[in-house]
């Protein structure tokens, strides 16, 4: 009966698998999917569930590959060492303490001895007695005589009995009787029954238990319970023996989800659900949005007369309906894997594709999917690539994806990609014939703000550096963000952030679009921080008319030493001024710079934004379902090492209906072509449909984190020579008494 339960996990998997929340950023420096700022997506302003995080870990985030450091992920590996550590130093001052509190009590015992002196006694606890039992009523005695042996009755309040079978199987009641004919125990009124072992209770209209056959029926209003979840049903019936069970018109919910089933059954370590579904008929934000590269501007209000939607067939208000024939969930000792089997996918009663076969794994934790959905896209140096893709568990919450692709980079080739993916890694490998070259790009999370990134020919983040390409790099990289609100008034915010990174970097084997570059194709350390004070000074906004402004003052630093010896130091100071008038947005700013530059990697961090650098960061909405961005950083001082004045050059447009856009762009500095998809949906009246669900060894479904918590102690009470007290009345002279 308890695979019964795990349906509920379910729910918890599908939830984790669609529903992200949209992430938020404000720097105006970030440099990474910034169509998903164009607007607000209609489904933004539906009432979501709360969740609460402390600031630092809700403003942590790494620059232009954001990643959004949320308590609930998986434990990374320095963080569990860090809080064992912690918790055996704390084990080990508390038992010092403890020590540290018995010597004294044994001093203060000495010194009362010497002197005459008791130590105070303790408060003892009161200990309440058991009452003695209640003898036997004669109606216990009359059911006892028709029980079979091995199971006894035993008398609670009033007139409810409780029955204690053989297979630790109690039942509570109003009424029970025992009918020999049928060797069958039937209860009503307030049938209750509980399984201790397995902690689950079950409530029925009516239960009746098969001693002969050890088999358990319920009838009516049924409602089982475990660890907060409940499932409803009908009809229920439980072989004790062989611990299946089947329920008819069974449902149950989960968060925003519910399903329902004519009927489930446990087989061996299977549960089957028939002509069931799962639902939700509340509202519930779901995002998503593919990864790529592009410049970076703030959210844009619209209105919500201006919004696009995709046109409903049939006047069909509810949102994404997956009919499938069949829905197999795996449930392994790291992943669950879901395949659905002939599925046809519809969207406000629009059919949008039949999909033959799709599988998708999950974590236990439910930190990350990957599925067998196609690769598309494009790749610095590698050029733009499609192709199928194929996922693979592997050990340690770990999925591996494999990606035979088409290739193009001026010339048509072929190549592959390997996409490793865990809760607290994913690593991107590939090779392109048409450019003949190997792509590394990696980051793995070592704490709530500590990673470990690395690449090979792949531009990686250097916060407002830009995105810089080395041949090889690993960089160690620690990164925090603090808000203080009201810092200089009401809605005057200042934000600070700052990071430190030490690793290794081999300098680019050739230069950027335009650049002519000499470099001595060295590689060496570098350790390097980096700050950002943030200080607004002024705002106004006026949401229902969409006019905002926000102005305010910038100050950045950077300072890094080579293992060559080399050093690079940079300081700038600006204002900046981000904007929304009706459908235009825009981002300015100014930066005035002192830098000393001898970085030997010349074509991988030199600074090339100059000692006078504008920014500037335009979205216009021309059309409901079109909108057209450009990003870019111009050097105006002159002095920059490419001789260019663009420093940032990027275009995007993004088209489409608000509740799923498809952005095309293109970056002109690094010569890559890019896109994405958005989708921002309300999953109200969405619903996945099935002829048979199977799950294997529901048991597993559920999440098993692996973490580590920190140990408190309840602060010790160190002895005190207060709590001596006199023994006897001792009498004392006069010291004066000479005197007198």
């Amino acid at each position: 009966m308890k695979k019964l339960l795990m349906t509920c996990l379910i729910l918890c998997t599908m939830c984790s698998l669609a529903a992200q929340p949209a992430e938020l950023f404000d720097s105006p420096e970030d440099l990474e999917n910034f169509d998903a700022k164009f607007y607000e997506g209609p489904a933004a302003r539906i009432p979501v569930p709360e969740v609460k995080y402390t600031d630092k870990s809700e403003d942590s985030y790494t620059g232009g590959d954001y990643h959004k450091f949320n308590p609930n992920l998986t434990q990374p590996l320095f963080k569990k060492m860090r809080i064992k550590f912690t918790n055996i130093y704390r084990v080990h001052a508390h038992k010092q303490e403890l020590k540290e509190i018995e010597r004294q009590k044994k001093y203060f015992e000495e010194e009362a001895a010497k002197n005459g002196f008791i130590l105070e006694d303790e408060k003892k606890e009161t200990v309440k007695e058991e009452p003695e039992k209640q003898p036997e009523s004669a109606i216990k005695e009359a059911i006892d005589s028709e029980m079979p042996s091995g199971a006894k009755t035993i008398s609670l309040t009033g007139d409810v009995k409780k029955v204690v079978a053989q297979k630790d199987l109690q039942m509570d009641c109003d009424k029970m009787e025992y009918f020999e004919d049928r060797d069958e125990i039937e209860a009503t009124g307030h049938a209750f029954l509980m399984l201790p072992t397995q902690k689950i209770t079950l409530k029925a209209d009516k239960f009746i238990y098969n001693v002969a056959g050890n088999i358990l029926k319920a009838y009516g209003n049924v409602k089982l319970t475990k660890d907060g979840k409940v499932i409803n049903g009908d009809f229920i019936q439980v072989n004790l023996n062989e611990e299946s069970a089947t329920i008819d018109n069974m449902n149950s919910s989960m968060e925003f989800l519910k399903v329902e089933a004519e009927n489930a059954t446990t087989e061996n370590d299977k549960l089957i659900l028939k002509n069931g579904r799962i639902f939700s008929d509340v509202s519930h934000r779901i995002f998503f949005r593919s990864s790529m590269v592009g410049p970076r501007l703030e959210q844009m209000v619209i209105g919500d007369d201006e919004r696009s939607f995709i046109p409903s067939a049939n006047n069909e208000t509810g949102a994404f309906k997956i009919d499938a024939e069949d829905v197999y969930i795996d449930a392994m000792k790291n992943h669950n894997k879901i395949t659905l089997k002939n599925a046809d996918i519809y969207y406000r009663g629009n059919e949008i594709i039949r999909w033959p076969s799709f599988t998708a794994y999950v974590n236990k934790n439910s930190d990350y999917f990957e599925a067998n959905y196609p690769e598309i896209g494009s790749i610095p140096r590698l050029g733009m690539f499609a192709g199928p893709g194929f996922v693979f568990a592997t050990p340690f919450d770990s999925t591996i994806k494999i990606a035979p692709v088409l290739n193009y980079k001026d010339d048509l080739g072929f190549g592959g990609i390997v996409r490793y993916k865990s809760a607290t890694n994913m690593t991107d490998a590939a090779y392109a014939s048409a450019p003949d070259i190997w792509y590394i790009k990696g980051r793995q999370r070592l704490d709530d703000n500590f990673y470990l990134q690395y690449g090979m020919n792949a531009y990686l983040d250097d916060w407002f550096m830009g995105r810089h390409m080395g041949k090889y790099v690993a960089e160690f990289i620690y990164e925090d963000r603090h808000k203080y609100k009201d810092f200089l008034g009401p809605g005057r915010q200042m934000k600070f952030r700052h990071r430190i990174g030490a690793g290794y970097m081999h300098d680019c084997d050739i230069n950027r679009h335009g650049e002519k570059i000499n470099s001595p194709m060295i590689g060496t350390t570098r350790l390097k921080y980096m700050a950002e004070i943030d200080q607004s000074l002024w705002s106004r906004k006026n949401i229902e008319e969409r006019k905002l402004i926000d102005f305010g003052i910038s100050l950045q630093g950077s300072a890094a030493i080579y293992g060559t010896g080399d050093t690079q130091m940079i300081g700038r100071i600006g204002p900046r001024i981000h904007s929304q008038y009706k459908n235009w947005m825009q981002d300015i700013g100014y930066y005035l710079s002192s830098y000393d530059d001898n970085s030997p990697l010349p074509r991988y961090d030199t600074y090339r934004y100059g000692r006078s650098n504008v920014y500037l960061r335009e979205a216009l909405r021309l059309h409901k379902y079109l909108t057209v961005a450009w990003s870019g950083s111009l050097n105006m001082s002159g002095d920059a090492p490419n001789d260019q004045m663009f420093q940032e050059n990027a275009f995007i447009v993004s088209f489409g209906p608000d509740e799923c856009k498809l952005s095309l762009g293109y970056d002109f500095i690094r010569s890559r072509t890019y896109f994405g998809i958005l989708v921002d949906l309300d999953a109200k009246g969405s619903s996945l449909e099935f002829d048979r669900m199977e799950i294997k060894n529901p048991d597993r479904l559920s999440k098993n984190k692996d973490e580590e918590k920190l140990i408190t102690f309840e602060k010790s009470v160190k002895a005190s020579p207060k709590q001596l007290q006199y023994a006897t009345v001792i009498m004392l002279e006069d010291p004066n008494k000479e005197q007198l």
